[in-house]
Order: C-alpha cells, then sequence, then structure tokens
C-alpha cells in the first residue's frame, strides 16, 4: 500500500479571509464576521427592486435597475466574469438561471449575460425571488492541523451585518478565528505510470479535504511503482482544480525540492508553519539556488556547462538571440572552419564591418541577449555556442536541486533566514541562518579547489605553478 498526501495549505495560498466577531459553541448555522468583502454567496436587491430586461443584440440579455425599489447597487456588486443566480419571482422563467456576466455599467445600473433563452420584459419586480452572486461556497474555520477546525458550506452572505449562513458547525470557535474562503472542498487521488498526468486510472474516490490535518491522504492498493497525482474538487460547481505535481512512488531523493521542503517545514514550529506556505519556500529556494550558482561560478567555468546553441548565420543578419538560460559565455566555435572565434569589442564593430568586408575571419561580440557576428555575414556559416547556464526554476516537488555533491540542504538556512521576518524570529536568529549558508557556500567553493578527478573538479594549470 502506497499513502499519499495532499498538502492542505494549497487551498490557502491568496485565500481571502476574516475573522469571527464573538465567541461560538458548536450546532449554529449563522457566523458573524468582521468583514464579509469577497464572501460569497449574497444577494442584491429586495423583493421591490425592478428591472428591465432587454437584448441588445443575439444573445445578450441586459438587466437594468429601473430606480423602482431597493438599489441593487450593480456597481459595487457586479464585475465582469461574476457569476449572478438570478431567481426573479416575477420573472419570465427564460430570463432565471446562473450566468457569467460580460459587461455591466454602474452609472447606467445594468449588467448583460449570454442567455439564448431570454426574453425581453419591462418593469419586473424580484418578488419573494432573489437576485445572487456567487456561487454556493465554502469556509475553513480556523487553520489547517488544529483538532477543532472544520470546513462548512456558506449558502448566503449578508454584506450588511456580515453574517454567513453556513452547514451546522461541528466545533465551538472562539472570537477572532480566522475564517478562510476556500474552493474546494474534497480531494481526489491518481495514479500513472509516467510523469504526465492522465486523469484515466483514479485510486481513491472524493475524500472531504481534512481540515483538522496539513495534508489529506489517499491509499493506493494496486500499484507499487509508478506516479501519484490530486485534484482539489468542489462538490458544488463539480469544478476541479489543475494537478499537483508528481508524487513518485519510489520517494523523493535527497537532493529533490520535496527532500528540501521537508526539512525546512521540519525545523518551524506548529505556529510557525502555517505562517509559512509552498509559494514562500519555493520563492525563498529559488532566489538561493540563484547565489549558490553565482558564487559557486566564480571558481569554475565548468560545472553549469552542458548546453550548446547551434546558430546558423544568415546573409545579412548580423545578431541572433541567445537561449532564454544563457549565463556566460564559454566558447564559439566555427563548425564550417574548425575554429574557435575570437571576440570583437563593441565599440569596433561600426569600423569592422566596414574595413573587413569579404573576410573570412569572423569574430563575435555579446549585445545584451543578442549575439553578433563581424563582419556581418553574406553566407551560411555554422556555429556553436557552448554557455554556462543560469538556474532552472524549482516548481515540482520532484525537480532536482544540481549542486556539487548532492549538497542541496544547505538551502535550508538560507530559506530560514529569509523566513525570519515573517515568522517573528530575532535578527540574532536571521544572522545565524545567514551566516550558515555563507559557510555551506564556502565549503562548496573550498571543495571545488580541493577536488580532482570528480565531475566537478578542476585544478589550476601546470604551467601556472612556478
Amino acid at each position: 500500500m502506497i499513502n499519499l498526501k495532499a498538502s492542505n495549505k494549497i487551498l490557502l495560498q491568496s485565500a481571502k479571509y476574516s475573522y469571527l466577531s464573538t465567541n461560538y459553541l458548536s450546532g449554529v448555522t449563522s457566523l458573524v464576521v468582521s468583514n464579509s468583502d469577497g464572501f460569497f454567496p449574497y444577494t442584491i436587491g429586495g423583493s421591490t427592486s425592478q428591472f428591465d430586461i432587454t437584448n441588445p443584440t443575439g444573445t445578450t440579455f441586459r438587466y437594468t435597475y429601473d430606480g423602482t425599489g431597493t438599489d441593487p447597487e450593480i456597481g459595487a456588486n457586479i464585475q465582469v466574469n461574476t457569476q449572478v443566480v438570478i431567481n426573479g419571482a416575477n420573472f419570465n422563467a427564460g430570463n432565471n438561471g446562473t450566468f457569467t456576466v460580460t459587461a455591466f455599467d454602474q452609472d447606467a445600473n445594468w449588467f448583460e449575460v449570454t442567455n439564448a433563452s431570454g426574453v425581453a420584459e419591462s418593469n419586473k419586480t424580484i418578488g419573494g425571488g432573489s437576485i445572487t452572486v456567487g456561487r454556493t461556497n465554502f469556509v475553513l474555520l480556523g487553520e489547517f492541523g488544529s483538532e477543532s477546525s472544520e470546513i462548512v458550506e456558506v449558502s448566503s452572505v449578508n454584506k450588511s451585518t456580515h453574517t454567513l449562513t453556513v452547514s451546522t458547525t461541528k466545533f465551538a470557535h472562539s472570537q477572532d478565528t480566522k475564517v478562510y474562503i476556500i474552493g474546494y472542498d474534497q480531494v481526489k487521488f491518481y495514479w500513472n505510470s509516467t510523469t504526465t498526468f492522465t486523469a484515466t486510472t483514479p485510486i481513491t474516490g472524493y475524500i472531504d479535504v481534512q481540515a483538522d490535518s496539513l495534508y489529506t491522504v489517499g491509499s493506493d492498493y494496486s500499484h507499487t511503482t509508478g506516479y501519484g497525482f490530486y485534484l482539489f474538487y468542489n462538490s458544488i460547481t463539480a469544478k476541479a482544480s489543475s494537478s499537483s505535481n508528481n508524487i513518485p512512488y519510489a520517494g523523493f531523493g535527497n537532493n529533490t525540492v520535496e527532500a528540501v521542503l521537508k526539512q525546512f517545514y521540519s525545523l518551524l514550529n506548529m505556529s510557525e508553519r502555517k505562517l509559512v506556505n509552498d509559494t514562500d519556500a519555493l520563492f525563498w529556494m529559488n532566489a538561493g539556488m540563484n547565489i549558490c550558482q553565482t558564487e559557486l561560478s566564480l571558481v569554475s567555468k565548468t560545472y553549469y556547462v552542458d548546453s550548446e546553441q547551434s546558430i546558423a548565420t544568415v546573409s545579412g543578419t548580423q545578431e541572433y538571440d541567445l537561449e532564454d538560460d544563457f549565463a556566460r559565455l564559454i566558447n564559439i566555435y566555427d563548425s564550417d572552419n574548425e575554429e574557435n572565434l575570437k571576440p570583437i569589442d563593441i565599440k569596433d564593430v561600426s569600423h569592422a564591418n566596414y574595413w573587413d568586408t569579404g573576410t573570412t575571419i569572423a569574430r563575435y561580440y555579446l549585445r545584451g541577449n543578442k549575439i553578433g557576428f563581424v563582419p556581418e555575414p553574406t553566407s551560411v556559416t555554422n556555429y556553436t555556442v557552448k554557455y554556462q547556464y543560469t538556474a532552472t526554476v524549482l516548481s515540482s516537488y520532484s525537480d532536482t536541486i544540481d549542486l556539487p555533491g548532492n549538497n542541496a540542504f544547505i538551502l535550508t538556512d538560507y530559506m530560514l533566514f529569509r523566513s525570519c521576518p515573517k515568522i517573528g524570529r530575532s535578527l540574532n536568529d536571521a544572522k545565524f541562518f545567514n551566516d550558515e549558508f555563507k559557510a555551506g557556500i564556502a565549503r562548496l567553493k573550498l571543495g571545488f579547489h580541493k577536488s580532482d578527478d570528480t565531475p566537478e573538479s578542476f585544478s589550476i594549470a601546470s604551467s601556472a605553478n612556478v
């Protein structure tokens, strides 16, 4: 049996939240928050709100508040791509339904939707029905990983009183408990034989997100090799998230993103862990990796060289784009004439283009992300550009961190250094972690100097020894 874990914290990335305004016992269906802006669904207008429904063109229907009855405040509540659920008791049945707003005018008090079944009509009040903005959604009460945290369904929001009508709560919740809007309430796990996700082999059904844990766990009883994936799912809208990164059944290597994240999070206490998400951690990890690569490139021009770019010149074209990951030039080889090119100072390019016309000895220059050849080519010549590449952005748990000797663990110190302001650690802590990171880089650089006959070895040329 293989256990797979979906990180619940992903649901809180950029999530809107508020706080409970008072203490609540368990078993309640109404919660007041300090600010309900951004919470859905909520109704606009009232029973007396009167609309004219017109058909400007095609299947576009316009709902215009005509000034009679309760003002629905279209300018404040409606935006393009807002979802509206129209259920006007006095509207023609064809004008009711769930739609996405395609246009609105806050001054003229109208919004438009696409509705092939719409019917033009005037002076129609909402009556005993309603116009609701946004689908029924979910909120998390508390923080993932706390015993009393739970996810409840929100059926309506009163924007005036900041009251949420919710499914019955299971636990008591104190004043100032965080209330997060989350888009999904379930998880489904899948298996694939490769690192490419397909939805053809689910290994679980829809599992409720486990609010009392940092992870929702699913088990595979059928496979022992391959890769796992998961999707978050909204049980009301039937919408799923994009797939997760692959989870190798063989486990993650010690120099993978997952291993470093696991080590980093293990060094945070529970309260600190709640303040940091994967987006933060990956940003700090990539920043640290860039520093490592820059520092190591100062002592070795070969470790981060495994890429070549082929360029075939075109008559009349002097400059060509370099690859996006180009960092530093190693050499340029003329494959046709079997020789390395020499550089030319960019200030001498114009002179060389004029006086060196017809010469068979080309030179090169770099300008921003361009490489140029002098004199300007008049025919096809094939060049191979060998270069030092920039650090690859780390985004997947299974990405390999390319540091000599699999020393990916030194990134943990940099991540802890960068996290100190967010988690409330002292300046002394920040200095300690930064010093440890710098010491780790120094050891790597020293290893380069001392190494020989290893993949990352280099030494001083014997001719330099006096």
